[in-house]
């Protein structure tokens, strides 16, 4: 956050660990509740949800050094 955005400050550790994933899990066979977060996503991605959070909260906070692909997934939701 706020040592990326001061160029006065130089940030020697590239980040605390490991880099994890988070993801949606459903029981097998839970066709609604699977269309239903899928539908969501879709939606949110429509909206841009995810390119605005990218750029309101991610992007400045790693100082415009990380991939916008690991978050949008927009060759993903493009195909919706």
């Amino acid at each position: 956050g706020y040592a990326r955005s001061d160029a006065a400050l130089d940030v020697k550790i590239a980040n605390l660990g490991k880099v994890d994933y988070i993801a949606v899990a459903l029981a097998k066979g839970n066709t609604q509740l699977l269309d239903a977060v899928n539908g969501s996503l879709i939606r949110m991605y429509k909206n841009k949800f995810f390119q605005k959070m990218f750029e309101r909260d991610i992007n400045p906070y790693y100082g415009g050094k990380i991939d916008k692909k690991h978050f949008s997934l927009d060759e993903v939701y493009s195909l919706f």
